[in-house]
């Protein structure tokens, strides 16, 4: 299973990594449906959505920049374990 650095676990965290790569991720705790606030806990505090719904070139384009932003939070672990 694919483990992402400890820094970028949680959905708004990770959305904000990526604005630095100029791609939009939306945290997932926008998504979590909770009437009445009936839970106590965030849900999907570590998830985010992404949209596949664009030209290829875009999609590729924008996967490119997740990948470049895991990569760099990546190399700052190694760096640290070091």
């Amino acid at each position: 299973m694919f483990q992402l650095p400890e820094e970028i676990t949680d959905g708004m965290k990770f959305f904000e990594a990526g604005l630095d790569e100029k791609v939009i991720t939306v945290p997932g705790v926008f998504f979590d449906v909770n009437p009445e606030k009936r839970r106590s806990c965030m849900r999907f505090q570590n998830h985010v959505r992404i949209s596949f719904g664009l030209k290829i070139s875009e999609l590729k384009q924008g996967l490119d920049a997740l990948e470049r932003v895991i990569s760099k939070y990546k190399n700052m672990a190694s760096c640290v374990a070091a």
